[in-house]
């Protein structure tokens, strides 16, 4: 599922084995040779300047971004 527009797009497909398995070696690859980030699967990613929604397959992030106590502390002491 996606948002784009304000519209609410449903797309129900199955991912394939083979596409699944593209993916894991994806984010092995990358997380062992970027061990700052973290790259992560099927997951919700709001963009907070559009209001888009969409599930990626992989999407890689720095790893401080994925810990909302991290970023706290950060502003805290900034």
């Amino acid at each position: 599922m996606q948002t784009t527009d304000g519209q609410i797009f449903l797309t129900m497909i199955s991912p394939t084995a083979p596409h699944g398995l593209n993916v894991v070696r994806m984010r092995r690859q990358i997380e062992a040779q970027t061990p700052e980030v973290m790259a992560l699967n099927d997951t919700n990613m709001g963009d907070p300047q559009t209001g888009l929604t969409k599930v990626p397959d992989l999407m890689v992030i720095a790893e401080e971004d994925t810990d909302d106590t991290a970023n706290a502390s950060t502003r805290a002491t900034s």
